[in-house]
């Protein structure tokens, strides 16, 4: 730890049937400071460790294309996960260990890259790698906005809210080596 400078690594189980290397992905610490939540994009899984008890417990296995990639959790608990392979956004519930829903987003060829919770409205934000847009969900209602981006060749690798004044900053974050495209800062009003 940050006293001692040790430092321990704890290999995420093996999934029977899935053993290929599961590209460990995205990682997000529920509100009750104890779970950490990570994703493994290669085989499909969703699960968590406990910081406290140094132990792997909850796995959460989606379609083995459907690749999760980063997550967002809300304060009550709900985790948000991009299905990049599936085009959905799959919800969970941590605290009840139970899926709350699997949501088609509107282009499911978008390649939806994160996931943000926004604790100013309360909605979840979407980026995506191959629409030139981002999506909205509200929790509240199952409604999805589209909000489109200003520019063509938009890969949006994540979005972030300003709890201030609740604007979405963001980037045009192509590499140059393999997506060809614009690279600029974004902030939405």
């Amino acid at each position: 730890g940050p006293k001692t400078g040790n430092i321990e690594i704890y290999p995420a189980p093996k999934v029977p049937g899935r053993e290929r290397n599961g590209s460990l992905y995205g990682f997000v610490m529920a509100p009750d400071q104890e779970h950490v939540w990570f994703t493994e994009l290669a085989i499909g899984r969703i699960g968590s460790f406990n910081v406290r008890t140094r132990k792997f417990e909850d796995s959460v296995l989606l379609p083995l294309n459907s690749g999760p990639r980063r997550i967002a959790i809300s304060e009550d608990g709900i985790l948000y996960a991009a299905l990049y392979g599936s085009g959905q956004l799959f919800a969970y519930d941590t605290k009840r260990h139970k899926v709350v829903g699997t949501y088609d987003l509107p282009d499911r060829a978008s390649a939806p890259y994160a996931t943000t919770w926004d604790p100013v409205r309360k909605v979840v934000w979407i980026p995506t790698s191959n629409a030139d847009v981002i999506y909205r969900f509200n929790p509240a209602d199952g409604s999805m906005a589209v909000l489109p981006m200003p520019r063509t060749g938009a890969f949006l690798r994540m979005v972030d809210v300003d709890p201030a004044s609740g604007r979405l900053v963001t980037s045009y974050a192509n590499i140059v080596e393999q997506v060809h495209g614009p690279r600029m800062a974004l902030i939405i009003e």
